[in-house]
């Protein structure tokens, strides 16, 4: 039977308002989706204006109308650390064209008591306390108590780069040069030896940080007898750092990076030639084996630095001791000694957090589920214990090394991650703490796309992707091969 006219316009009719609906509902999706990161960044956002407000608080200065002195910025929180500057370097740092910002949080809370001793734990004993050519994760949680950098990334707010050992860094306009001012009257600290022994008269006196200190870092860097070979590949177009007196100097890259910034302000460490450049008598090294004796240098037991904690001594296989340094050159943190428990197992060490020898310790993920998501410590419960989780710039990977034959193909390198399976990773091994990203961008900076999505995991496509690369399963043993250069 044929359909009358009538009929036929009302399923046009039905059809357009559908097509409609439809339309609507897809913007309406999108809508939500934008307004979804909207106001996640309305919230990161409302989270940073809380940390500095709540630096403000802790500092003592906040109050309603509240202003500065003359020669400050109206903000307490920032005003709090002028007192650590000269005129002339408070100037310097605040003169536009800096990268580096005055700080707005302070070491002390508010409920902070000045002194005492925190226990804490050191996961592995290490051969060595040489932050150039130890590459251990313990030894560099170690250094950032001791030693410096230029700048450091303030905690709260990590987008903010804040002064430590510089108070102005000044790039170019492509980025290839970084003109640096040194904070004046910064000291290492005494060497760890008995300075009344004549043996070690010659390290006796203050030793300010100067240009040089940074000069030699990138020296030993540079030179293949030293031992360092993961730092090697931040400082590829790294050219020369020009000295124009001791506390000014310029970092010259060969071309422009994204990673020369960070790479600038906080890898390219003071190293004193003072030191690491003599014997133990004082002798200087012949320069031809300066780089091989550093890197068993007798020193190298030690940590010598000019940060808020000097080291003091360590017992190998025992505990290592820092105490606070009172010519630090910021403001010094109120608990005035801290020792590392060297505790290799993880056991051992929450049932040391347990009996209250330890004061503070970061637990593993499977501890994390099993004694506080899971209630296996009543300690957590009651409060006898506190807990809290916190969210680190730091990023784990797996990376394929694009200049050996296996992986310089990119087809082969996508199919090796959509090959990892990411997501079981994390639940497996972190227990869901942890994210994937992209990029290795802060995931809650301003510079994470999060329209670009990390790739799936996705076995049928790394298999694609395989093939197209030549690499087959020939024999039929589940092995995929490919002939490159005759193998």
């Amino acid at each position: 039977m044929e359909k009358t006219f009538a009929a036929r316009l009302i399923e046009i009719g039905i059809f357009v308002i559908f097509c409609v609906l439809v339309f609507f509902s897809i913007k309406q999706v999108d809508h939500l989706e934008k307004l979804v990161l909207s106001q996640k960044e309305t919230m990161n956002e409302l989270d940073r204006t809380v940390s500095r407000m709540a630096a403000q608080l802790e500092s003592g200065d906040f109050a309603a109308g509240s202003r500065s002195t003359t020669d400050g910025t109206g903000d307490p929180a920032i005003d709090y650390h002028r007192r650590y500057y000269t005129d002339a370097e408070w100037e310097l740092l605040n003169r536009p064209g800096n990268l580096l910002s005055p700080r707005t949080n302070r070491w002390h809370g508010p409920d902070a008591q000045d002194g005492g001793v925190m226990q804490r734990a050191f996961i592995n004993d290490v051969p060595q306390l040489n932050y150039v050519v130890e590459n251990a994760a313990d030894v560099s949680e170690l250094w950032g108590y001791i030693g410096g950098m230029l700048a450091t990334r303030q905690r709260n707010d990590p987008d903010r780069w804040v002064p430590d050992l510089a108070v102005r860094v000044e790039p170019n306009d492509d980025y290839t040069q970084y003109h640096v001012w040194l904070k004046e009257g910064v000291y290492w600290h005494e060497p760890a030896v008995d300075l009344s022994d004549s043996r070690y008269a010659w390290l006796a006196g203050d030793h300010e940080v100067v240009a040089d200190d940074f000069v030699f870092f990138m020296e030993l860097v540079k030179n293949d007898q030293v031992e360092a070979g993961y730092l090697t590949g931040y400082f590829e177009n790294f050219e020369r750092i020009e000295v124009i007196d001791e506390h000014e100097f310029i970092v010259h890259w060969i071309e422009p990076e994204y990673t020369s910034i960070s790479t600038t302000l906080a890898t390219i460490y003071p190293v004193p030639r003072w030191l690491f450049g003599f014997d133990e008598d004082g002798n200087a090294y012949d320069e031809s084996e300066i780089g091989r004796r550093f890197n068993t240098h007798w020193y190298n037991s030690k940590m010598l630095g000019m940060g808020p904690y000097r080291f003091v001594d360590w017992q190998q296989g025992g505990r290592i001791s820092i105490e606070r340094n009172e010519r630090y050159h910021f403001e010094k943190p109120p608990i005035e000694q801290i020792e590392f428990r060297i505790i290799a197992d993880a056991t051992a060490l929450l049932n040391n957090l347990r009996a209250g020898e330890l004061d503070f310790a970061r637990i593993e993920p499977t501890q994390y589920r099993n004694e506080i998501v899971q209630g296996g410590t009543p300690g957590f419960e009651n409060g006898e214990l506190e807990w809290d989780t916190f969210q680190r710039t730091t990023y784990r990977y797996l990376g394929w090394n694009a200049d050996g034959k296996f992986f310089n193909d990119r087809r082969v390198r996508l199919a090796m991650t959509h090959a990892l399976n990411r997501e079981l990773t994390i639940e497996a091994n972190m227990h869901g703490l942890g994210q994937i990203i992209s990029g290795h961008f802060y995931i809650d900076g301003p510079d994470y796309n999060h329209d670009v999505q990390p790739w799936p995991y996705d076995l049928d496509r790394a298999a694609e992707l395989l093939s197209e690369a030549g690499w087959e399963d020939r024999n039929g043993d589940g092995i995929r091969e490919k002939v490159i250069d005759g193998q």
